[in-house]
């Protein structure tokens, strides 16, 4: 049960973070519009990727250096400050000689500032990758979700006074977005380095093991990301900026639910670093199930109440994404449970069968999305990622199951203690809510 007390009590927040989001969201469609709204998510895309070139997988390896050798944590957070400034800095370099060739594809007149912008975001997101690994390898679960949730905040208020100002411009939008990050990932890092206890520090053996270590993660770290965002690039590739914008309004849609997803993850990866054996594979499988009764009642709800809201919220324009977000939910959903998966394998060092099914999927999406988008734009991108996304889930959760000596249904069929559990602590949430409102 402890691992659901920490999700609950980091829940809240990333409900809240997600909320935050979710209104920006809706001053960017509705001052943007579609074509406005597309050039916003290819420029913001292109970082969010890098960052996983950039990071070379020394985030996990750091993370897993706080967990397991907290006599080292302080040569750890050392090496993970200089090699996320620095694989930022030269990734972001790398970028520069195609920058005519990037703003064409993107289009819409994409203005040269904001590229700029978006390229010198990168080593800002990547110090705020390797900061929330790291917070979560201390197993500080609370700040860095409160440093997640600052950060949307940031944004939001900056959106926000850019449409009180009458001048929000994709431009500005980037901009906006990369101070938020700017300010989660400092915040994070203070609290990061204000729990070590030993000094920061660097060491070259440290950082030399650690990229090996890490490398072993980077091929599946980065298939990963690209499986779940590399579709709307495609999207870009065959169909107008408009049907970009859309289909990115439905992706964002799918985000905040994982955000939310999230708060059962950051709960539940410091647990299963400290754990072995048996205990971690108890461990993993009921927080599997348990994350399916949950957040796959949430995705249902979210699924059915999207196709009135979306419209309602956006704008017409933007009523494709209800359906879209409908395509996309179940894999998500299934896809989580290889995630939560993989996260055990990895604190075993095991990561290859994650790496291995997100290459694999990765793969299967570009083909099928190649196939699909031509045909029948971004609804065949959601379709067809949907399915890829099952896919990863299953893949992994069927792999975790042959390693672990358990059978695949612990992973994925809810028992009837889970429901009990999950009712127990929401009892509990229920009553602590009503006691202090009480007294109040």
């Amino acid at each position: 049960m402890g691992f659901l007390r920490d999700a609950a009590q980091t829940f809240a927040l990333q409900a809240a973070a997600a909320a935050l989001q979710l209104v920006a969201n809706v001053f960017l469609s509705r001052k943007l519009g579609a074509d406005g709204r597309g050039v916003y998510e290819l420029l913001t895309l292109l970082p969010t990727i890098a960052v996983y070139v950039a990071s070379l997988g020394f985030g996990n390896a750091a993370m897993r250096v706080a967990a397991k050798e907290p006599a080292r944590a302080g040569a750890a957070a050392g090496g993970s400050l200089l090699l996320g400034a620095l694989g930022g800095i030269a990734v972001a370099a790398a970028f520069l000689p195609f920058f005519e060739l990037l703003r064409g594809f993107i289009g819409g007149g994409c203005p040269p500032l904001a590229l700029w912008i978006a390229l010198a975001a990168i080593p800002i997101l990547t110090l705020e990758l390797h900061a929330g690994l790291f917070l979560t390898g201390q197993q500080a679960v609370l700040p860095g979700n409160v440093a997640k949730t600052l950060q949307v905040a940031a944004a939001l208020a900056g959106t926000v006074a850019l449409v009180a100002c009458d001048a929000l411009t994709p431009t500005r939008a980037v901009a906006v977005w990369a101070a938020s990050f700017a300010l989660g990932g400092a915040l994070a890092w203070k609290w990061s380095l204000d729990r070590l206890t030993t000094r920061l520090a660097l060491a070259g053996d440290l950082i030399r093991g650690g990229l090996a270590f890490g490398l072993r993660f980077f091929g599946g770290n980065l298939a990963l990301f690209l499986l779940f965002r590399v579709d709307l690039w495609f999207v870009r590739a065959y169909r107008d900026l408009d049907e970009v914008g859309i289909y990115g309004q439905a992706t964002k849609l799918a985000v905040l639910y994982q955000m939310s997803a999230r708060a059962i993850e950051r709960a539940f990866v410091p647990r299963v670093l400290q754990a072995d054996g048996a205990q971690a594979t108890e461990l993993t499988t009921r927080t599997t199930r348990c994350f399916l009764i949950v957040m796959g009642a949430a995705a249902l709800a979210l699924g059915l109440a999207a196709f009135p809201l979306v419209p309602l919220l956006f704008g017409d324009t933007f009523a494709p994404a209800a359906r879209q977000l409908a395509c996309l939910l179940p894999g998500i959903v299934i896809a989580n449970v290889g995630i939560l998966a993989n996260g055990d394998l990895m604190s075993r060092g095991l990561p290859s069968a994650g790496s291995l099914a997100a290459v694999l999927c990765l793969a299967a999406n570009v083909a099928v999305n190649l196939w699909a988008i031509p045909r029948w734009g971004a609804d065949g991108a959601a379709a067809s990622s949907g399915l890829c996304y099952a896919a990863y889930g299953l893949l992994v959760a069927r792999h975790y199951a042959q390693c672990t000596a358990s059978r695949l249904t612990d992973l994925l069929l809810p028992r009837r203690a889970d429901f009990a559990a999950v009712r127990q602590l929401a009892h509990r949430a229920l009553g602590r809510a009503t006691g202090r409102s009480n007294s109040e």
